[in-house]
């Protein structure tokens, strides 16, 4: 005996807005619990005055969720899923953040290289061409010249810098950051505030 399905399947570019929306829903409530969890770490402060600012933050990224509703999936869709929810957590953990830096120029990162990511990684499909192999002892030397590389750095962390401290102490001590004299310039520090949020993100 055969049984006819006559139940129709319902298009992906149907199913995505909801998806997604659920996924930003459960997102913002595990931001919420983790905001309450880690206040020992005075990162964050916990107000419920403020779920407001950060929900109508959290829209400056509703474009990139249109645009992966019309992307087909691939490989690129995955890497550009991961960094919609890395932006949608930092754009809704900025309002709680106790951090003394203008975040306008963060934010205004955050939205320029998502999408400089997410438009090439949803939208434009190039051909795998094959190239000409490389040599094992162009290999060796590849290897060889990394590991002097990562060895250098170690060394150079060790020497600048080097003190065991607990997590919710590290902004205690940035301001006694000593770097060597090439990148020790007065640019930085009016960059570093940039340069902490792919830290910001793993502490969520």
């Amino acid at each position: 005996m055969q049984f006819s399905d006559n139940s129709e399947k319902l298009p992906l570019k149907t199913i995505a807005p909801a998806l997604l929306a659920v996924h930003a829903i459960c997102c913002c409530i595990s931001f919420v619990i983790v905001l309450q969890l880690y206040g020992y770490l005075h990162l964050f402060t916990w107000s419920s005055s403020r779920i407001y600012e950060a929900a109508l933050l959290s829209l400056a990224i509703a474009p990139f969720a249109i645009a992966m509703i019309f992307a087909k999936f691939s490989f690129g869709y995955l890497l550009s899923f991961y960094l919609y929810t890395v932006a949608l957590g930092y754009f809704w953990l900025t309002p709680f953040s106790q951090l003394d830096y203008d975040h306008r120029f963060p934010v205004i990162s955050v939205i320029a290289s998502t999408a400089a990511f997410l438009a090439p990684m949803l939208f434009l499909k190039w051909p795998i061409k094959t190239k000409p192999a490389s040599s094992i002892r162009s290999l060796r030397w590849l290897i060889a010249a990394i590991i002097v590389a990562a060895l250098a750095i170690i060394a150079t962390g060790f020497l600048y810098n080097f003190k065991l401290i607990w997590l919710s102490d590290i902004y205690q001590f940035r301001d006694e950051l000593k770097f060597p004299p090439p990148s020790n310039t007065p640019w930085e520090s009016r960059w570093e505030p940039c340069c902490h949020l792919p830290l910001h993100a793993a502490l969520r």
